[in-house]
């Protein structure tokens, strides 16, 4: 497995993005990220509510390191 992080989750190419990673079969998404964070990504685009359940923090780069 391959992990991944998206770092600017927020807009129309971030959902994209995390929808072509979480049905790839080699991909593990690990870390969801926005200029402010703090929100799970099922409210920040409701259409993955049931399909995705992650923390969507403050972009930092010691974080993207860590995960």
């Amino acid at each position: 497995m391959v992990r991944v992080g998206v770092i600017g989750a927020s807009g129309y190419t971030g959902l994209e993005l995390i929808k072509m990673i979480i049905n790839h079969p080699k991909f593990e998404l690990r870390y969801l990220a926005t200029s402010q964070g703090d929100i799970k990504v099922e409210k920040l685009h409701p259409s993955l509510e049931g399909v995705l359940s992650l923390d969507v923090k403050k972009a930092n780069s010691k974080d993207v390191i860590e995960n």
